[in-house]
């Protein structure tokens, strides 16, 4: 019972720190959005949305 609490707990640490780091990103109307890992260019959008990013690893450049 106490393993099975700790697996949880741990687990929800875990989720909870990587939506803190922020995986998404929106793209608004009139905006152009290059994705850069590492200083290499990975994508760029230019719909409007949401998107997901790799946290720590993804900027986001948003240019009008």
């Amino acid at each position: 019972m106490k393993k099975t609490i700790g697996i949880l707990l741990g687990i929800g640490i875990i989720w909870a720190v990587f939506l803190i780091l922020g995986p998404f990103y929106i793209v608004n109307e009139g905006q152009q959005v290059v994705i850069t890992r590492m200083g290499e260019v990975v994508s760029t959008k230019t719909e409007a949305g949401l998107y997901f990013k790799v946290p720590i690893l993804d900027v986001v450049n948003t240019y009008p």
